[in-house]
């Protein structure tokens, strides 16, 4: 497998006045150079700290306890923060954040915020050679350069969003993170966004990472999907595979409770998501999962390849498996 990115043993933890937080345990996956991942699961399940710690973008009460991020031979997380942001951030991994109005300042024109981000990826360029490289980011990314001289309030959430897009592609990065990025957008404007992220993976060759809890937007851009549940790693694979023949409850339970056209009776997964200041002992999901039994309460579950490129986290992942397809 031609992986670009590899995660081994991530573990992050915030620090905060009610606790320490496990955002995530000892989450491992690799990704696919030109692949879509998505990252899905409820909120709280660490996606966005997924991002940011990739980016090193993480607040100041974080902190990375273990694991490595291996991109193209070293791990970034050793790398030194002066040499990572001249070579790294922007350049080869940048970030689709979550709020697009939230990314810009509000007292500077959008071309003054842009300009700003180019300098830092091109030092030598000119400022006209950086106008011309923004405007061309602006076009693939479907908007018109006269919003450079609008300020971010002027602009619609769906102009704001493309702005956002064409930002993250600058320096012509490998890896680009979407954290939710149709996030407060109506139905139609959430449509385009996603439709022109993905024809932008496809005619730049890009791999893009895609978080955000929306199922069917998993379903319709990703390659593959990542599973999470409070920090951890529950089932990682091939979309279709993972989709139409999940090896574990939560993604069974995940995609039954999402509704569709057709779809005759919605499910939910009873109880909540877990406190994760105190996680509950063996597997995570013991506490809702309706096949739980008392291997589940007592002994973690490690993530195991049930076919090739499919991982599933569940001590019956056959079995469960098999019961479900019978139904």
């Amino acid at each position: 497998m031609n992986s670009i990115l590899e995660i081994e043993g991530l573990t992050v933890k915030y620090k905060t006045r009610y606790g320490t937080v496990h955002a995530l345990s000892n989450v491992s996956f690799s990704v696919k150079k030109g692949s879509i991942v998505g990252i899905i699961g409820e909120s709280g399940s660490g996606k966005s700290t997924l991002g940011h710690t990739i980016l090193r973008t993480l607040p100041e009460n974080a902190r990375i306890e273990s694991g490595k991020i291996m991109f193209e031979g070293s791990d970034l997380l050793e790398i030194d923060e002066e040499v990572f942001r001249r070579e790294f951030r922007w350049k080869k991994i940048s970030m689709i954040f979550q709020n697009s109005m939230n990314a810009f300042s509000p007292v500077h024109r959008i071309q003054d915020q842009l300009l700003d981000v180019a300098r830092k990826c091109f030092p030598n360029k000119s400022r006209n050679e950086l106008l011309e490289i923004i405007k061309e980011k602006l076009r693939i990314a479907n908007i018109d350069e006269s919003v450079l001289k609008k300020y971010p309030h002027e602009l619609s959430g769906g102009q704001r969003q493309r702005v956002a897009i064409g930002m993250a592609l600058l320096a012509d990065p490998e890896i680009v993170i979407a954290d939710e990025p149709t996030t407060g957008l109506d139905v139609v404007t959430q449509y385009q966004i996603l439709n022109r992220l993905k024809e932008i993976q496809k005619d730049l060759g890009i791999t893009l990472l895609l978080i955000t809890h929306d199922v069917s937007v998993v379903a319709a851009l990703s390659t593959d999907v990542l599973v999470l549940y409070a920090g951890k790693v529950l089932e990682y694979g091939d979309i279709k595979r993972v989709f139409k023949n999940s090896h574990h409850p939560y993604t069974y339970l995940l995609l039954r409770s999402y509704p569709e056209m057709g779809k005759e009776k919605l499910y939910e997964i009873p109880g909540s998501p877990p406190d994760l200041r105190n996680p509950p002992s063996g597997c995570v999901f013991h506490p809702r999962c309706p096949y739980a039994t008392d291997l589940c309460r007592k002994e973690e579950p490690k993530l195991v390849e049930i076919e090739e490129g499919h991982f599933s986290a569940c001590h019956y992942a056959t079995s469960f498996n098999k019961e479900v397809n019978s139904l």
